[in-house]
C-alpha cells in the first residue's frame, strides 16, 4: 500500500503520515527510510511514483536548488511553500528534458543546443518527428505533497506530473494506491482546516489506517507539526 497523507487544524499546524513501500523498476519493497523529507526548516515533500531513483534525483536537484536560493536571500533566509512548489516543477522538467535529450536526439549525434541549427540539413518529417516526441516525452508517473509553513501560513500542495493545485481551503490531501480511502474518511469526519489539533491529530491517523485496507500495507508514524518559526524556515 502506498499512501501519503497531509492535515491542517485550525491554528495552522500540519500533521504529516506517509507509507515506507517504494518501486524501483519492476521492484516494490518496503524501505526503512522515511518518505516524508524535509527541503527546509518548514517545508517537506512526500512522494509517491512508479520509480523512487528518478523522484530521488529530482530532490536531490531540488535540494541544492533551494540551498543555493537561501544563500542569495540571506539574511531573510526563507522560501515560501509557493516557491518551493514551483522548484519541484522545474526541477521534474529538467530532469525529462535531460532523459529526452540522451534517449531521442543523443543517437542522432544532436543536442538540444545544436538541434534547432541542424534542421535546415535534416528532412522535414525527421524535425518534426524529433520536435514532436521531445514535446510528448513522458516520465514514469509520479505525484508529491509538498507541504509547510511560511510568512503567509501553512500550505498542502499536491504535485501530479508535473501539474500543481494548492489544497489550503479543503485543508487535508492524500496521495498514492490509499488515496480513495484516506479522503473518504476526512470527508466522512468533517475535515477540514478549522478542526481543531485533537481532531486533526486522531483524522490523521485513522486515515492512514483506513488506507492500509488497499493492496500491501506498511506502517510509518505520525509526525506532528506545529509550533515552527517561519521566520526560521528556508
Amino acid at each position: 500500500m502506498t499512501v501519503c497523507i497531509a492535515a491542517r487544524a485550525v491554528d495552522g499546524s500540519i500533521f504529516c503520515a506517509a507509507d515506507r513501500m517504494i518501486t524501483v523498476g519492476d521492484i516494490e519493497m518496503e524501505s526503512p527510510v522515511s518518505k516524508i523529507f524535509r527541503l527546509a526548516s518548514s517545508v517537506v515533500i512526500m512522494p509517491s511514483d512508479d520509480d523512487a531513483a528518478l523522484h530521488a534525483e529530482i530532490m536531490n536537484n531540488l535540494y541544492y536548488t533551494i540551498s543555493d536560493l537561501v544563500d542569495q536571500l540571506l539574511p531573510a533566509s526563507y522560501v515560501s511553500v509557493r516557491e518551493v512548489v514551483d522548484l519541484y516543477i522545474n526541477e521534474r522538467e529538467k530532469v525529462r528534458l535531460k532523459r529526452a535529450e540522451r534517449e531521442l536526439l543523443a543517437p542522432l549525434g544532436l543536442t538540444r543546443e545544436n538541434f534547432p541549427f541542424q534542421q535546415s540539413i535534416m528532412q522535414p518529417t525527421l524535425v518534426d518527428r524529433v520536435a514532436e516526441d521531445m514535446v510528448r516525452y513522458k516520465l514514469p508517473a509520479m505525484s508529491a505533497l509538498i507541504v509547510g509553513i511560511d510568512l503567509l501560513g501553512s500550505h498542502i500542495y499536491e504535485v501530479h506530473d508535473g501539474e500543481s493545485g494548492c489544497l489550503d481551503t479543503m485543508g487535508y490531501a492524500a496521495i498514492g494506491a490509499g488515496t480513495r480511502h484516506a479522503r473518504a474518511h476526512f470527508m466522512m469526519s468533517g475535515q477540514s482546516g478549522h478542526s481543531s489539533i485533537a481532531e486533526t491529530l486522531w483524522a490523521t491517523y485513522l486515515a492512514k489506517k483506513r488506507s492500509e485496507v488497499a493492496p500491501g500495507s506498511a506502517e510509518q508514524p505520525i509526525l506532528p507539526w506545529y509550533g515552527l518559526d517561519p521566520a526560521k524556515a528556508f
